[in-house]
C-alpha cells in the first residue's frame, strides 16, 4: 500500500463514478455538439458535493477497493481566512477471498479549504498531520471551451500549522478535452513533488461532465519512477 499512500498523502483525490443513486446526475438527451462547459462548478462539485465513490485497481498485485466519501462540513477558519470545508475520506479495502467480507486496511481523511464565490482553493489538512497551504496562480474560469487548459494553484505542504518545515511542493493544472458531442472530461494534474528527485511522480484525475457541471463518471493515472522504468497505475470504476 505504499504507493497509495504516497498518493492520497499528496492531498489528491482518487475519485470514480458515484455509487450514491441519491446524488446521480442529469443527463441531456441531444447529440448537439457543446464546445463551452462550466469548469468552475465542475471542480466545486469534485471537491465540494456529498457523494460516496466506489474505486477498483490492482496496487502491487493486490486486487483493491478505495471508497471515497465527500462531506461538506460549513464555514471555518483557516491560515486566518473564513472559508468553506469539505472533508474528503478515502477507505482502502483488499481483496479477501470467497466469503470473506473486506475489511478497511487503512483510512485516510482530508478537509479542503475553500470560497466559491468566486471559487479559491486555500488548502488543505488531513489525518496524517500534513498541514498544506495552496496558493492560487490563476483564477478558475466560470466557462471553458474544449481544448482550454491552465495552470491555477501550488500547494505547499508542510509538517504542522506552524509552516516552518516544509516537505511537498506540488503544481495543478486543469485541462478540459472532449468525452462525447455533449460532454467533457475535465482533467485535474498534478505535477511531481519539486523538493523530490522523480519528475515522473505524477497524478491525473480526470471527471465526465455535463453542460451542467455535473460529474458523470471519471478515471485517475498515477506515474512514478521504478528500477524498470517509468510505470503508471490506472484505476477505475468497481
Amino acid at each position: 500500500m505504499k504507493t497509495l499512500a504516497l498518493l492520497i498523502g499528496a492531498g489528491l483525490t482518487l475519485d470514480t463514478y458515484a455509487a450514491d443513486i441519491k446524488n446521480s446526475p442529469s443527463f441531456d438527451n441531444t447529440d448537439e455538439v457543446v464546445n463551452q462547459f462550466p469548469v468552475e462548478t465542475a471542480l466545486l462539485n469534485i471537491y465540494s458535493k456529498e457523494r460516496i465513490d466506489v474505486l477498483s485497481v490492482i496496487i502491487e498485485g493486490e486486487p483493491t477497493v478505495i471508497e471515497t466519501r465527500v462531506i461538506p462540513k460549513g464555514k471555518t477558519v483557516f491560515n486566518n481566512h473564513w472559508v468553506q470545508s469539505a472533508s474528503t475520506s478515502h477507505v482502502v479495502k483488499s481483496a479477501k477471498p470467497a466469503n470473506i467480507e473486506k475489511v478497511a486496511d487503512s483510512k485516510i481523511t482530508s478537509i479542503y479549504y475553500f470560497t466559491s464565490k468566486p471559487l479559491k482553493f486555500y488548502g488543505f489538512t488531513n489525518s496524517l498531520d500534513d498541514y498544506a497551504i495552496t496558493t492560487q496562480t490563476a483564477n478558475i474560469p466560470k466557462v471553458a471551451s474544449i481544448g482550454d487548459s491552465s495552470d491555477f494553484a501550488i500547494d505547499n505542504i508542510y509538517t504542522d500549522s506552524s509552516q516552518k518545515t516544509r516537505i511537498s511542493t506540488y503544481t495543478k493544472n486543469w485541462a478540459l478535452s472532449r468525452a462525447s458531442n455533449n460532454t467533457a472530461w475535465l482533467c485535474i494534474n498534478t505535477s511531481a513533488n519539486l523538493l523530490s528527485d522523480d519528475p515522473n511522480n505524477t497524478t491525473s484525475n480526470c471527471y465526465s461532465m455535463n453542460i451542467q457541471g455535473e460529474l458523470l463518471g471519471s478515471k485517475s493515472s498515477y506515474s512514478y519512477s521504478t528500477a524498470k522504468g517509468i510505470k503508471t497505475i490506472s484505476y477505475g470504476s468497481e
